[in-house]
């Protein structure tokens, strides 16, 4: 089943704004009223990193 990651950029600036998910190849400018939406196509359990354009902001999306 895809599954698709909904970013709510509400008081987000600065290179937060642009989310990436280097192992995908994705790219997104998040907006700053409303919501972002980036299919993340069908995921096995495991685990994606994201960061910001620069890569100071990061974390990671875990599937189970």
């Amino acid at each position: 089943m895809p599954t698709t990651l909904v970013l709510h950029g509400k008081d987000s600036g600065g290179c937060a704004r642009a989310f990436t998910i280097p192992e995908l190849g994705v790219q997104e400018i998040v907006k700053r009223d409303g919501d972002t939406k980036v299919d993340l196509g069908t995921r096995k359990p495991g685990t994606l990193r994201f960061s910001c354009a620069m890569g100071m902001q990061t974390g990671t999306i875990d599937f189970t």
